[in-house]
């Protein structure tokens, strides 16, 4: 037979059915050649798993630090073309303030000197109307000075027009103009200098330039507040109105600040220019003044349509981690799909070579009776009782494939009526006499509490066969053998206690699990039984946990929830 080889099988069990397996029955068994070296399917699918996974999450990332890149050139480019225009709004308000003041600054002095020139100073009202005559056009500003007043520095003199001034509002007002440009420097001919005297709304704005050769002085004041209606709101007010096309509003509420060479404020807003969006501009000459302006970021909709960008970063980094979570759910989805699918093939091949055996027993020994060869009663015997182990071993493994089957679908019924534990586990050890005998194991069997239990005989017969089976199946010869039944408190607990390898405890939750059997463990088995005890026992209530042996091996208890009376569930 091509592919296929024929092993002689030689019987090594009990004697008197030796001269049966002498006959030389022939068995064909294939032989598998995948057992070539390399990585398995599932290995090779994992790591072409893990490699796409870390490839599909680097592009990701990369697609995140290119996002974040690109949002922060276009908010730095936004930025600065915000600055830049609050800075040209700077210098078009310091340009627009000082025109106005150096025009109606101008006009007062000049009147001024001429009615100096003439005599002695008229009043204040008679010189401001002077000085409306004499304006250029009707864009002067009305300053509307309280007081005029002539200053000569070689007799420290001060003649004023209009509301007397004690000795000491002279001193701070000479003080002030000594701190300005010098107790004995002189203006040129064509300057004049300011200073702010007081603090607060009760502060002057005091203008004075040279006459007669520099070592006179000729001046006006204006209380600042009168200053700061007349020129800085009106100058604020028509480039609060210049806005850029486009804008969704005929007005920006720019925060504007300006103050002299010594620091004192000129004009002010509240709240004053502060934040990242802040610019400077100067008025030269006479009137140097440093100007600030700034735009609050709530309000710089009204320059870039929609705001500028909000940062990316929180938002990229959580998406990232999202985006990892959901790689990571992928991979684990697959990867258990992946190992779902290698056990699945795994017990495919297990169950076949299970079912293989004891049907290849039967049909040996049911062809060996059914040829009338001349057997003894010791060695037909011997037939029958294999016969009847193997067909036992078959119903036990069809009844765990069901078992198993019936995981995720509807709970299956359990019919409770009274059994009796003991006569229960007598008839569960008594279809295991052979292999007891076989293997030279001799079970110590212990039943305690109450005779009757209300539960499904059948459940439990299942859940000891599979328990005595998987002591016998990985357990040595002639090893003790333990078997429990107590009944207490409403509820059956079911132990087994054999001398094998032992369970390690990083594995004992595993071993629970359909399809699962532990490597390096001897011998073969469907991975099912353990898997169809613990189901069993949900079912009736209860719970199976295994426990390290006092001989070194392991111990399987299952407690299960008996019924008060005979009924279906």
């Amino acid at each position: 037979m091509a592919g296929r080889r024929c092993v002689r099988i030689r019987y090594v069990g009990r004697p008197e059915l030796r001269t049966i397996f002498a006959q030389g029955y022939h068995l064909a068994v294939n032989l598998s050649a995948s057992t070539a070296g390399g990585p398995s399917p599932t290995a090779r699918a994992v790591r072409a798993l893990t490699l796409g996974l870390t490839l599909a999450f680097l592009l990701g990332a990369g697609a995140a630090g290119a996002a974040w890149r690109a949002a922060e050139r276009q908010r730095a480019t936004l930025e600065e073309a915000v600055r830049s225009q609050i800075g040209l709004l700077a210098e078009a308000v310091a340009n627009s303030v000082q025109a106005e003041m150096w025009l109606a600054i101008r006009t007062l002095l000049r009147v001024t000197e001429g009615a100096a020139a003439e005599g002695p100073l008229p009043a204040p009202a008679e010189l401001a109307a002077r000085a409306r005559r004499a304006a250029v056009g009707p864009g002067m500003v009305e300053l509307a000075p309280t007081r005029f007043f002539l200053v000569s520095l070689d007799h420290r003199q001060w003649t004023v027009s209009g509301p007397p001034l004690d000795s000491t509002a002279l001193a701070l007002r000479a003080v002030a103009l000594g701190r300005r440009f010098g107790e004995h420097g002189v203006l040129p001919a064509d300057r004049f200098a300011y200073v702010v005297v007081g603090t607060g709304d009760s502060a002057d704005f005091l203008v004075v330039a040279p006459i007669s050769g520099g070592r006179r002085l000729a001046g006006f004041e204006v209380p600042l507040p009168r200053l700061r209606q007349a020129v800085f709101d009106e100058v604020l007010q028509s480039h609060r109105r210049t806005v850029p096309s486009g804008a969704q509003t005929d007005s920006l509420p720019l925060a504007l600040r300006i103050t002299s060479p010594e620091g004192a404020v000129l004009y002010q807003t509240s709240p004053p220019p502060q934040g990242p969006f802040i610019a400077e501009a100067q008025m030269s000459g006479s009137l140097w003044s440093k100007v600030e302006t700034s735009l609050n970021p709530d309000d710089l909709a009204l320059l870039v349509r929609g705001g500028l960008p909000g940062r990316l970063g929180a938002w990229l980094l959580a998406g990232l981690l999202v985006y990892a979570l959901l790689l990571a759910s992928i991979g684990l989805a697959t990867w258990r799909a992946l190992t779902l699918a290698r056990l699945r093939t795994d017990f495919a091949s297990t169950v076949s070579h299970e079912l293989r055996t004891p049907l290849t027993q039967i049909l040996l020994y049911a062809e060996t009776l059914s040829r009338g060869q001349p057997l003894t009663l010791d060695q037909r015997g011997g037939a029958l009782e294999a016969i009847v182990r193997e067909a036992r071993r078959l119903v036990q493994m069809v009844e765990n494939v069901l078992t198993v089957s019936l995981a995720g679908r509807p709970t299956p019924r359990l019919v409770y009526q009274p059994e009796q534990i003991e006569t229960l586990v007598d008839e569960v050890l008594a279809g295991f006499g052979p292999v007891f005998r076989q293997r030279r194991v001799h079970p110590v069997v212990s039943v305690a509490g109450p005779g009757t239990a209300w539960c499904d005989g059948n459940a439990v017969r299942q859940i000891l066969r599979n328990l005595v089976d998987n002591a016998l199946r990985y357990g040595p010869e002639r090893s003790p053998l333990s078997i429990l039944a107590r009944q207490e408190e409403g509820r059956l607990q079911l132990v087994v206690e054999d001398a094998g390898p032992g369970v390690p405890a990083a594995e004992r939750a595993r071993i629970w699990e359909p399809f699962v059997r532990l490597e390096g463990t001897p011998g073969r088995g469907t991975g099912i039984g353990l898997a169809v005890v613990r189901q069993l026992a949900e079912l009736h209530g209860g719970n199976a946990r295994v426990e390290e042996g006092g001989r070194g091996g392991s111990r399987f208890v299952v407690d299960l929830a008996l019924q008060t009376g005979g009924r279906e569930l």
